[in-house]
């Protein structure tokens, strides 16, 4: 059994390597003409972490000297306050300047998608559902929104609290920050682990709405259709179907994420809990000050909650990752049909165009044995009008869309 719950966790692991990081280097062109935003929101962010990390000093300060006298507790107070509003400023610039940002690239990948959308040829379009498509269009550039605006300044932030929180632990008390280190893979490894299964459920559960909102948009397109072929019954049939498999990853989904909510809470706060008691033993000897004490478990619960709030967030990782993929493939994705520049104006008159057909034959990509027109031949001249008459499949739809 627990072989093969290690070559499943393998398998994850592959998978997890398998996710195309280098399809972010597509949002460079994206971002590039905003560098200012994203170089102030990140120094804001940082500021945001620093902030928080003095926010322990105050602390000590408050407890070993603040109730010495009113004037060390005014002090004291004044200190704290004096992070707090750092704290309050920096994290108005960053929200300020990260919604800008996400909102200024998500309207370019908008804008660039549409763009790439309205050139691709009928072939393109035969083998994708339109439902799709407009997912791409307006969730995958949503998610890359979302993330911008709500993941990487909390990713980037605990980053900072976690990196520094460990520094100032080594420099203000070397014995506990060792009895830190060691249980520290206690933490790691089983959010490591079981945070791979959660992107993975993550991802089939993502995927299954992907699919769900695909199909709904579909049959509500054709919707004349279907009631005219009496498909109501099957359609219900076929959504709840779906339904119910998305059901399933969801279930599978929430499973996972609380259990390993409940493993990092555990196993994280029962080391702080085995640090107090070390700590509070030295206090007691005299080898330690209240405030040192608070101090260290202030770091700790901060090294703590910013890898439980990463380990939250990773997920959004591997999401705007896959968004960025679906829309890499419309970018990368050729038309048959080749675009035609006419840089010079048409010398003719109105009167002298015609539209002429010689020899067309057409098949659809999802059944080329069967030919929708074959030689078809006709001349329009200009300013006449005519009619396409014959029975249903002998190619007047195809003449007028294609």
């Amino acid at each position: 059994m627990v072989l093969k719950k290690l070559r499943f966790i393998r398998r994850l692991f592959r998978r997890e390597r398998g996710l195309h990081y280098r399809s972010l280097i597509n949002l460079f062109p994206f971002i590039r003409p905003h560098w200012q935003y994203l170089v102030a929101a990140i120094l804001f962010i940082i500021a945001t972490g620093i902030s928080v990390l003095w926010l322990g000093y105050g602390l000590r300060r408050l407890i070993d000297r603040g109730f010495n006298s009113i004037e060390n507790l005014t002090t004291s107070i004044l200190i704290l306050s004096f992070f707090v509003l750092l704290l309050a400023i920096s994290s108005y610039g960053r929200l300020f300047f990260m919604s800008q940002l996400g909102e200024k690239i998500a309207i370019g990948l908008r804008r660039s998608v549409f763009k790439k959308l309205l050139y691709l040829d009928a072939d393109f379009y035969e083998n994708h559902l339109t439902g799709d498509l407009l997912s791409r269009l307006i969730h995958d550039t949503s998610a890359i929104q979302s993330f911008l605006v709500n993941a990487f300044p909390v990713l980037l932030r605990n980053a900072v609290i976690a990196i520094g929180g460990v520094a100032l632990l080594y420099y203000n008390n070397l014995k506990l920050a060792l009895i830190m280190s060691f249980c520290f893979p206690l933490v790691v490894i089983p959010l490591f682990v079981f945070d791979q299964v959660v992107r993975l459920n993550k991802k089939k559960r993502q995927e299954g709405l992907d699919m769900l909102s695909a199909r709904a948009e579909e049959v509500l397109l054709s919707i004349k259709t279907v009631q005219a072929f009496n498909q109501e019954i099957s359609e219900t049939e076929n959504f709840n179907e779906e339904l119910t498999n998305g059901m399933r990853h969801i279930r599978q989904y929430a499973k996972s994420k609380s259990f390993l909510a409940f493993s990092v809470i555990i196993v994280g706060f029962g080391t702080i809990g085995l640090i107090v008691w070390i700590g509070g033993m030295d206090v007691i000897a005299g080898q330690l000050t209240t405030g040192q004490l608070t101090l260290f478990c202030f770091y700790s619960l901060a090294i703590a909650g910013s890898l439980g709030v990463i380990s939250e967030y990773w997920g959004d990782i591997q999401k705007m990752i896959r968004a960025t993929r679906r829309l890499a493939y419309l970018w990368d994705a050729k038309s048959r049909v080749p675009i035609i520049d006419l840089p010079k104006p048409f010398r003719k008159k109105a009167s002298e165009f015609h539209i002429s057909f010689k020899n067309v034959t057409f098949s659809y990509p999802g059944r080329s044995h069967i030919y929708a027109l074959k030689n078809a031949t006709f001349d329009i001249p200009y300013g006449q009008t005519i009619a396409f008459v014959g029975p249903s499949g002998s190619g007047k739809t195809t003449i007028l869309n294609y």
